[in-house]
């Protein structure tokens, strides 16, 4: 009988699929968000944060990176809480947020999103690239 096993599937290709499937596909909430309104709101970017946060950490293999991304993702929900809150205020009419903080908000999202994404594809660079991992489940 002959020997089915497969070796290391890693390298550029499972780094690509890694970065198109696991890093970006995640994100595409936002881009539909964008491409309907062409605007983002505070609310959609700080919830998104939270949850890729929270995605991205929990598939890390560096323990100090999953309790920043921890620390991150709790500190953006309750962030999203806050504007939640601002929305619906004290006598249930919706109230536009503090538009300064909202937009400070804005900023720090995609600040924070833009150095999860970049330091989780260099991780992911390391691991499928450099260490020949193979991504997923091995299909």
């Amino acid at each position: 009988m002959e020997n089915f096993e497969r070796g290391p599937s890693g390298g550029f290709g499972a780094f690509l699929v890694c970065v198109t499937v696991h890093m970006m596909f995640p994100l595409l909430p936002l881009v539909i968000e964008y491409g309907l309104t062409q605007n983002l709101t505070p609310q959609s970017l700080t919830i998104a944060v939270a949850m890729y946060a929270m995605a991205i950490g929990s598939s890390s293999k560096i323990r100090p990176l999953f309790f920043m991304m921890v620390g991150t993702s709790l500190l953006f929900s309750a962030a999203y809480g806050w504007m939640l809150h601002q929305d619906i205020g004290s006598s249930g009419l919706i109230i536009p947020p503090d538009s300064d903080v909202a937009a400070r908000l804005k900023g720090y999202s995609f600040w924070v999103l833009g150095g999860i994404f970049t330091v989780h594809a260099i991780e992911r660079f390391v691991r499928h690239v450099v260490n020949d991992e193979a991504y997923g489940v091995g299909l």
